[in-house]
């Protein structure tokens, strides 16, 4: 019906759910902390390998000691060779002063790296000790000197193309603390921002379906419909199945926008409960605005004023009730308050039971979860999990 309108259900809606999964995917509780590979390479381009004064583009590992003796060049040969790509090991002459007194004298030469290396030899001069140095302002600094360490040794055994790595490995989280990150007020917020921003996404779609109903009804195509033999309810009909095919194009955008950034509390089991969500909002939210329709005369109007009352309605129902939980357990008298908003709400307002079927599937993956890993059973009469519809 109108280019311009088609593009404001088609693009409005995918930017907000694309704005509100990229936030839950920041935000969301990882179950499982990946493992991290520790080398040189985690300090480029940091500041001063976790200190504030300058931004480190290379790392210079200084390394002293030892003597001339033939095994103290072997062992900084060989501490060079396993030098990564950002790495460049100096050679330090201690004719004037010791490794510690140059560095206590020198404090902001370890700013440009997050370690050192330092041979001490005996009466005869050969190598007979190596130290490593580490600057504790560069986090898992020791186990990256300790790596190097392990390639030299390497090296001078004569395994010139072999190589260790380093890697951290988180411990697995505890049941409270899963249980304190996924019921906390923070996640409780997240969720509660995902929700609100699908309620100003899906705003738009509803909203635009009057545009042409109150265009019709200005220029009296409508009144020409009626006096050519079509019945009222044919045309409301024709009107509501028509913008349910449009409704679907929207959806199935947002639909896989949800699918593709595989949020936990979004995905995977939870799937089809969103898609039914989605769908029924449309289907319960249009006959809504069909309702405001003999309220306005300019198409404009009607666009902007409905969008304006979508969003109003949706984000105070939904952010007030969700408020009202979070904090009944202090302030026992909005318990009574909180029963009656969720007792009206769903009956009045069809975005307010998207934003609150958000929640309620974001917070019933979270307990299906604690009951499959812990054996928590959260639900009523003692069920550990629970089907998402």
């Amino acid at each position: 019906r109108d280019r311009k309108a088609w593009a404001s259900q088609l693009m409005l809606p995918a930017i907000f759910v694309l704005i509100a999964l990229v936030v839950a995917r920041i935000l969301s509780v990882e179950e499982d902390e990946p493992p991290v590979k520790l080398s040189g390479e985690m300090f480029v381009g940091t500041i001063a390998a976790g200190s504030v004064t300058n931004r480190v583009e290379r790392n210079y590992i200084r390394i002293s000691g030892g003597g001339n003796s033939s095994l103290a060049d072997e062992v900084r040969n060989a501490f060079i060779k396993s030098a990564g790509p950002h790495d460049e090991f100096l050679v330090y002459d201690e004719s004037e002063h010791t490794f510690s007194e140059y560095y206590m004298m020198n404090s902001r030469s370890m700013q440009d790296t997050f370690g050192a290396v330092s041979l001490r030899s005996d009466e005869a001069g050969e190598a007979k000790n190596v130290t490593l140095w580490f600057n504790n302002q560069a986090y898992h600094s020791i186990p990256v000197m300790t790596d190097y360490w392990n390639n030299a040794r390497l090296r001078m055994l004569g395994f010139e193309n072999a190589r260790t790595s380093t890697w951290s490995h988180p411990l697995p989280k505890t049941q409270a603390l899963l249980q304190e990150e996924m019921s906390g007020s923070s996640q409780v917020f997240t969720d509660l921002t995902v929700a609100i921003t699908v309620i100003l996404a899906m705003g738009f779609i509803p909203a635009s379906f009057v545009v042409y109903l109150v265009h019709e009804k200005a220029t009296s195509g409508k009144h020409q419909q009626l006096l050519t033999g079509i019945t009222p309810v044919m045309y409301w009909v024709n009107s509501y199945a028509w913008d349910m095919v449009n409704f679907l194009i929207p959806l199935f955008v947002c639909f896989i926008i949800f699918m593709a950034f595989q949020v936990g509390a979004y995905s995977g089991p939870n799937s089809f409960a969103i898609l039914m969500l989605l769908l029924l909002y449309g289907a319960c939210m249009t006959p809504c605005m069909y309702c405001l329709e003999p309220f306005f005369k300019v198409s404009s109007t009607a666009y902007v004023t409905l969008i304006v009352c979508n969003i109003f309605t949706g984000t105070i129902s939904t952010l007030s009730v969700t408020v009202m939980d979070l904090y009944k357990e202090d302030a026992p008298e909005l318990g009574p308050l909180s029963d009656l908003c969720k007792a009206l709400f769903p009956w009045l307002l069809p975005n307010y039971c998207l934003g609150r079927g958000l929640l309620d599937i974001a917070v019933n993956h979270y307990r299906n979860y604690a009951g499959q890993e812990f054996g928590i059973c959260a639900f009523e009469g003692g069920a550990c999990t629970r089907d998402p519809l």
